[in-house]
């Protein structure tokens, strides 16, 4: 049988619709045809809404006599829509457009594109598909069509609690309930606030009254969590929406580049949310070569809301004090041009901790106390990874002491130790919970600045005392002995678990700094910053961002690198009071 090929569309306005064929027995192949229709005619259909994921267009369906190709979640949506006596009209994306790779389907993809938030929103009904279901999940659906009818409506709310809980551990192709609409809750949320005056009014009514509208760069940001077989459908499929949402987007090319489409949306995010805190969203653990510094890559996920890297757009700090943010384009559009002035530039910095929140901590722990003196044990093998990780994030918060210690007093006027505690905990308002946090740093501090004899001592739980008619050498020696019991990747971690206040404290500077490596600057600040930094980076500070951006110098300008926390620079301590002390910083 030869491969379906598709008629070329007549008009701009036209689209294909899918005549899904009956058949009595569920095994039988899928069978349709195609037609094209215009959308000013206000065809009668449903659209399918599911997800392609990183699927192939590898599962045939006959078309018109041919095979047509589609993923497999596809097919299976078809199976299970696929009436017994009467046929069913459809507009499914992968088969009513053309997916092929010749110079008219590409051009197809980039107008049909356009009209997607039509399509969808003209539909008869839309079809959320979220893929083939099991047994839970079918009794939960189920359950919620039955509890929509009752009149007990305490009754039925605790039952739907229940049935939701089950929807939330269900296997779904592509995964749980939760991750599969995350972003469809999101976007139906504003949406209906669009729509709908009251819906937004009893929205912008809660809280400190806070505009619905969303953020641009937020609702692009959602979409770094979804799979694309194509990654410019990350930027395309959410353009009608923006669109509906009053912004002004771009025309979609599916011949552009998806780096050129990547720039455009953070351009457009720029203009539609006047201001910059897009570029809070460019760093990540892998960006794609060929973007532009200032430009998020959208295929990678970057850091999630209990990612202690991600920044702090607004509120707790507020590096550039109450300025507003001024930018422009090169003429190109490559170069974005920021308000703002170089502070500094990175001296040294340390390495970095991967690990440790306080789950992992308390787990070491258990490994190092409850084996503690045998080294062949069960135990120990279990939790050797995480001690060894937490020995080696232990070590490298011991440099930044050793780092900061090199400068006899700080910028601001505080002592090194306070301005140490501030930095390594991101000055969270988690570290003011901790009654008495001065002295806990200080104890803390103390053992990861003692010698050997005193953490051993303090691992055993001994007093080290000065008196008594035993010489120090001999005291020692028998320390010495003693100590061989506790394995020396273990004495810190039990020292330190001395004291639960302290341990504590290790648990909350640890979380904060998880991912981040330490740094000093040529004017002796300190600072924390996701693992990106290099020597010579310099520090700016640019109008209307809360936080400190470091940039690295390159031919024709500077390259984004990431932002960070720079202890003395985070409340506007260091912003220009004359605007004349300000310029233009070119970022490529």
């Amino acid at each position: 049988m030869v491969v379906y090929n598709h008629v070329p569309l007549s008009s701009p306005r036209s689209i294909r619709i899918l005549t899904l064929h009956p058949a009595a027995d569920r095994s039988a192949i899928i069978s349709c045809d195609l037609n094209e229709v215009s959308m000013d005619e206000k065809p009668r259909y449903s659209a399918l809404s599911y997800t392609w994921g990183g699927e192939s267009l590898i599962f045939p369906v006959h078309c018109a006599g041919a095979l047509l190709l589609t993923t497999r979640n596809c097919l299976d949506a078809l199976i299970q829509l696929r009436g017994h006596e009467t046929p069913k009209v459809l507009w499914i994306d992968s088969l009513c457009i053309d997916q092929t790779s010749t110079t008219e389907a590409i051009a197809e993809r980039s107008q049909q594109i356009i009209m997607m938030g039509e399509i969808y929103k003209n539909a008869y009904s839309v079809i959320a598909w979220l893929g083939a279901s099991d047994g839970p999940v079918i009794n939960a659906m189920l359950l919620i069509e039955h509890l929509m009818t009752r009149v007990d409506v305490i009754h039925a709310v605790d039952r739907l609690k229940q049935t939701i809980g089950a929807l939330g551990s269900g296997s779904y192709y592509f995964g749980g309930w939760k991750e599969a609409m995350l972003l469809q809750f999101y976007l139906t949320g504003l949406l209906s606030a669009e729509r709908d005056l009251s819906i937004r009014e009893s929205f912008s009514s809660i809280g400190d009254g806070t505009p619905t509208k969303p953020r641009a760069s937020h609702v692009l940001g959602f979409a770094r969590q979804k799979g694309a077989k194509c990654d410019k459908d990350r930027v395309f499929a959410l353009l009608s929406i923006l669109k509906e949402l009053k912004y002004e987007t771009f025309k979609p090319d599916y011949n552009m580049s998806t780096e050129e489409i990547y720039r455009k949306s953070a351009l457009m995010a720029i203009e539609n949310d006047h201001d910059l805190m897009i570029l809070f969203q460019v760093p990540s653990d892998s960006r794609r070569p060929g973007l532009c510094s200032w430009v998020p890559d959208w295929t990678d996920l970057g850091y999630q809301d209990s990612d202690l890297r991600t920044a702090i757009e607004r509120g707790q700090f507020a590096a550039a004090g109450p300025s507003n943010s001024s930018w422009s384009f090169s003429e190109d559009h490559l170069c974005l041009n920021l308000s703002g002035k170089l502070i500094d530039s990175i001296a040294h910095r340390s390495g970095v901790i991967n690990m440790m929140r306080g789950k992992e901590l308390f787990t070491a722990h258990s490994t190092a106390v409850n084996v503690g003196v045998d080294h062949d044990g069960p135990g120990l093998a279990a939790g050797t990874t995480i001690l060894r990780e937490t020995n080696r994030a232990i070590e490298i918060l011991k440099s930044w002491i050793e780092i900061a210690s090199r400068h006899a007093e700080y910028p601001t006027g505080e002592p090194i130790r306070t301005a140490l505690r501030r930095t390594m905990t991101y000055d969270i308002p988690q570290e003011n919970g901790v009654e008495n946090i001065g002295e806990i740093f200080d104890a803390w501090y103390n053992i990861m600045t003692a010698d050997e004899l005193d953490v051993g001592a303090m691992a055993l739980g001994i007093v080290r005392t000065g008196g008594g008619i035993l010489p120090k050498m001999v005291k020692d020696a028998y320390l010495r002995k003693r100590m061989q019991r506790v394995p020396e990747e273990q004495r810190i971690l039990r020292a330190l678990m001395y004291d639960d206040r302290v341990i504590r404290y290790t648990s909350i500077a640890a979380t904060a700094s998880k991912g981040k490596c330490f740094f000093t600057t040529e004017r002796a600040y300190m600072g924390t910053a996701p693992d990106f930094v290099q020597v010579g980076d310099r520090i700016a500070l640019v109008a209307g961002l809360s936080m400190p951006l470091i940039l690295r110098p390159v031919y024709g300008g500077y390259q984004l690198i990431t932002h960070a926390y720079v202890h003395g620079m985070m409340y506007g301590e260091t912003w220009p009071e004359n605007p004349a002390e300000l310029s233009y910083i070119t970022l490529v």
